[in-house]
């Protein structure tokens, strides 16, 4: 079993794809950038729903 995990996988696609799926998966995004003042009030398979106290405005940010 000698040389076992020497060498990386190859990839199945290429690395402009690549780039492109991590930051939309794990790039910032408008709801993961609310700011301290926002407390998550609601969860749902379609969104989530955002409330801010000092303003008591609503805010609803939809999952892509």
């Amino acid at each position: 079993m000698a040389g076992k995990g020497s060498s990386p996988r190859p990839y199945s696609v290429d690395s402009k794809t690549f780039a492109s799926n991590w930051n939309s998966i794990f790039k910032k995004t408008e709801h993961n950038a609310i700011s301290k003042d926002w407390y998550l009030t609601a969860i749902n398979p379609w969104y989530k729903m955002y409330w801010n106290p000092e303003t008591g405005e609503h805010k609803q940010i939809s999952y892509k």
